[in-house]
């Protein structure tokens, strides 16, 4: 069964997946059939949460200064500075809280948000840092030959909200149930349905909960270029160079309450297993998965880029680019940001393995495009 904004918002009526656990060999682990769980009503786990009502408000303020300075006849060089006061959201009725693992990792608490600094309201301290100089420059070497470059820095912000599973998530605000089996003895069935009241503060049990890390800042990536043009008889241009970036402190999602292999429910192995909710002495658990961001991936991306360009003569313009590249990160994008593979650390343990070739790679990439101007009409030859 599958779920849907429109006729399941927020997962409120349930969601049921199968993946073929229950009707697999159990000694290959094969052979299992999604569709025969179906049948006999066993899902690996299930998914429920009530409704939660967001209002977010958040200014971003830009400042910018640039100038360019004509040095001399053949040399160019242009000035820039950026500052970026980006504010962490807020929600007008402070109805959010922050699953804190980052104060005290071996007693997580959730933080709620209050009446007080940007900090207080949002649950996470605002990044004044983000200074961004850029600087470039233009030098025409020969009357058909002129050399460009540049660098600079340029600043990522918080992911979006709602699905992206932001703060509004968690306990006492909003409960999100999902209760696991271990895959081999089905504990979930159809027939039984799910626990009655499992979304209220006396009987909730395995509560998804939502983490923001409280002191990580805006992510930034270098990026520069140099590269040559040079005019060619024909009315064409070549140009060829190389282009290149490096990004740090960029957002990933992995599990922030993770369970090592082992026999037995998932929840109950989980890193955290219970927590205390705010204002009052209730403490919930079982806990299931925590959907943590934490500015803490990075990514690179190195090209030789090639340009011909025909300009428009005797009715005909041509141009065609050859890009050879790699990129490199040590996480997944969503799919909202081209991901294709899972967005989940493969061990949450050892970030480093996650370090491949991104999921954006394209090591050759060739484009080509052409403007002919029919030569027919009055005015023209035919």
């Amino acid at each position: 069964m599958a779920s849907g904004y429109l006729y399941n918002p927020q997962e409120g009526v349930g969601v049921f997946p199968f993946d073929g656990s229950f009707t697999r060999n159990t000694l290959t682990l094969r052979e299992g059939n999604s569709i025969a769980d179906l049948l006999l009503g066993y899902p690996y786990q299930a998914l429920t949460a009530n409704n939660a009502y967001m209002n977010q408000r958040a200014p971003f303020y830009d400042f910018y200064l640039q100038d360019e300075w004509r040095v001399n006849r053949r040399l160019t060089l242009s000035l820039g500075l950026r500052y970026e006061r980006h504010l962490p959201w807020v929600e007008t009725r402070n109805g959010w809280g922050n699953f804190d693992i980052d104060t005290d990792p071996r007693k997580p608490s959730i933080v709620p948000a209050r009446n007080g600094s940007r900090a207080d309201r949002a649950t996470i301290r605002p990044d004044n840092n983000d200074i961004a100089p850029r600087f470039g420059f233009a030098y025409r070497a020969t009357d058909k030959t002129v050399i460009r470059g540049g660098m600079g820095v340029y600043l990522t912000q918080y992911e979006a909200m709602g699905g992206g599973e932001y703060l509004q998530t968690n306990p006492p605000y909003h409960f999100k149930a999902q209760p696991t089996t271990d895959r081999v003895t089905p504990t979930i069935s159809l027939v039984q349905g799910l626990p009655e009241n499992i979304l209220t503060p006396e009987n909730a049990r395995n509560i998804r909960t939502s983490s923001y890390d409280r002191n990580g800042r805006h992510g930034y990536c270098y990026q520069w270029n140099f590269n040559i043009q040079r005019e060619l008889p024909a009315d064409m241009l070549v140009e060829v160079g190389y282009f290149g970036n490096a990004a740090h402190k960029l957002f990933r999602v992995p599990e922030g309450n993770f369970a090592l292999p082992g026999p037995g429910d998932i929840n109950a192995r989980r890193r955290y297993t219970s927590v205390k909710l705010p204002g009052s002495e209730k403490v919930i658990g079982p806990l299931a998965g925590t959907w943590r961001h934490e500015p803490s991936s990075n990514s690179n991306f190195h090209s030789l880029q090639t340009r011909l360009e025909k300009r428009l003569s005797h009715g005909l313009s041509l141009l065609g680019t050859y890009i050879w590249s790699k990129v490199i990160s040590d996480a997944r994008g969503t799919s909202g940001a081209g991901g294709v593979s899972s967005a989940i650390p493969q061990d949450p343990l050892n970030f480093r393995l996650e370090r491949s070739l991104a999921d954006e790679h394209h090591a050759h990439r060739f484009v080509s495009s052409w403007v002919y101007d029919l030569p027919v009409g009055r005015g023209r030859m035919y």
